[in-house]
């Protein structure tokens, strides 16, 4: 499906970095904000807008999950133990790193879609 993508990781490490700033600071649905921004600039059709999307929604989960990780082993130690706060921290993680990248696919295809129709 996805054979003749090249990924242009200059607009997947902006998304990722959009993601990231939106995600973590106001509120995770604005990924989807960061893949509409890289699907746009990607341009070339849906599948392309997808593939950033996912790439650059991947990433920032992956780096917003690390961040919530440290923090509540870090927080949730003073309180319940390393155990809980990293087991804690690491299940939040995961949600976030599936959700990044499910809003980032979605919002990669709709900028696509903005540009190639709009």
């Amino acid at each position: 499906m996805l054979e003749n993508i090249t990924i242009d990781w200059k607009w997947a490490g902006i998304g990722a970095v959009i993601a990231i700033i939106l995600g973590l600071l106001l509120t995770p649905l604005l990924v989807l904000v960061a893949g509409i921004i890289v699907g746009y600039m990607v341009g070339g059709g849906y599948k392309n807008g997808a593939a950033h999307g996912l790439v650059s929604g991947f990433i920032g989960g992956l780096v917003a999950g690390v961040i919530l990780i440290l923090g509540f082993g870090i927080l949730g130690s003073a309180t319940v133990g390393l155990g809980v706060g990293l087991t804690v921290g690491a299940l939040r993680a995961m949600v976030y790193v599936v959700f990044f990248t499910g809003l980032g696919i979605v919002g990669g295809v709709i900028g696509a879609l903005i540009k190639n129709y709009v």
